[in-house]
């Protein structure tokens, strides 16, 4: 069956041309000029906080545990779940960033 006889195909999104040059004719991509919106931003620096400030407090308390003496293993446990915790939590957070990315692509 051809895509033109098929009854479905009017309701298929045509892509529309998106200009590629600014004002003054530079390349807009390459001059850095995409803007995805304050909240796609904020997330991204939020994600990789978490991330990076998670594993340092993960490490902070599963570097003591690693020495041995009183609830060892507690901190241990505790040290690797927060250091895990702290990389979910950020991939999370860049997820929503990307579809915030997506979102603000497809309304440009």
């Amino acid at each position: 069956m051809s895509t033109k006889n098929d009854p479905a195909y009017k309701y298929v999104p045509k892509s529309k041309a998106k200009p590629t040059q600014g004002e003054g004719g530079e390349d807009m991509a390459s001059a850095g000029m995409v803007k995805h919106g304050l909240f796609t931003d904020i997330a991204y620096v939020t994600a990789w906080a978490v991330g990076l400030l998670g594993s340092l407090a993960g490490l902070m308390i599963l570097l003591p545990a690693l020495e041995g003496g009183y609830n060892a293993s507690y901190n241990l446990m505790s040290g690797i779940g927060i250091f895990a915790g702290s990389w979910v939590s950020a991939s999370g957070l860049g997820v929503l960033a990307e579809i915030s990315r997506k979102l603000s692509m497809r309304a440009s």
